[in-house]
């Protein structure tokens, strides 16, 4: 499974999400319907619906697929992506709706809105905490793993798999191991709570670094520092790199 989806992170299309969907989710249906009556904003030029997943309880998620204009970026419209979801649940009367917003270039954004029901008045999640943003580019860890273990049996599973608190807990099983690696490799000192502080801090900035590189805000380069690493290791100086 997981090789299925890691071909979806090497190029995107609508075509190859539907097979994916077809061999790992059991109660997924093809249904296709355009969307683009639903299109308020010039960013967008092509929504479609792909399919429905079929739930328990009559419950039911509304699978499309959104063709962005321009380069999709991890920062880019997310505001109108989940505008429009918004309004195509709200029309369609679904439980939940998965969308993948995609460009030109294979990146896409996979995420999850679901709504909740008071009465007469809908609630939906807040679009940041289940979504994913994927760039043939990079590694996409997060997302390959996530969808790997995802199960698309009820909503409540289906959660697990987007959600933002089970992506910060991998994170940190995963930080703990390279952590203790690296306040072990602290020199100049036998104190091992000082080299825990000075592996912390090293840390902690290299992750700042890699979130504003992730804004696009380092030469504009998702992989500025990867690059400038691979440049420190063909001349011989990464022993000394900091």
């Amino acid at each position: 499974m997981l090789k299925t989806w890691e071909n979806l992170c090497s190029k995107f299309s609508p075509e190859q999400l539907i097979n994916i969907l077809r061999r790992t989710v059991p109660n997924y249906r093809p249904v296709h319907d355009s969307l683009n009556n639903f299109i308020q904003e010039d960013v967008f030029d092509k929504a479609d619906q792909i399919g429905i997943i079929e739930l328990p309880d009559a419950q039911t998620i509304i699978v499309g697929v959104i063709y962005v204009k321009g380069e999709l970026t991890a920062r880019s419209g997310k505001r109108k992506q989940y505008d429009i979801v918004k309004r195509i649940l709200r029309h369609h009367n679904h439980n939940a709706g998965i969308f993948a917003f995609y460009d030109n270039n294979g990146r896409f954004r996979f995420s999850l809105v679901t709504a909740t029901y008071y009465g007469t008045r809908q609630q939906y999640s807040t679009f940041r905490r289940y979504t994913f943003f994927v760039d043939p580019d990079l590694p996409n860890k997060t997302f390959l793993q996530q969808m790997k273990r995802a199960d698309f049996s009820d909503l409540s599973k289906i959660l697990e798999a987007f959600s933002l608190e089970a992506v910060s807990d991998e994170f940190y099983k995963d930080f703990k191991n390279s952590f203790d690696d690296l306040a072990s490799s602290v020199q100049g000192t036998n104190d091992i709570s000082l080299k825990q502080d000075l592996a912390l801090l090293f840390a902690i900035r290299i992750i700042f670094l890699g979130f504003v590189q992730k804004k696009g805000l380092v030469g504009n380069n998702s992989k500025f520092l990867q690059k400038y690493w691979g440049e420190e290791k063909k001349s011989c100086n990464y022993d000394t790199f900091y």
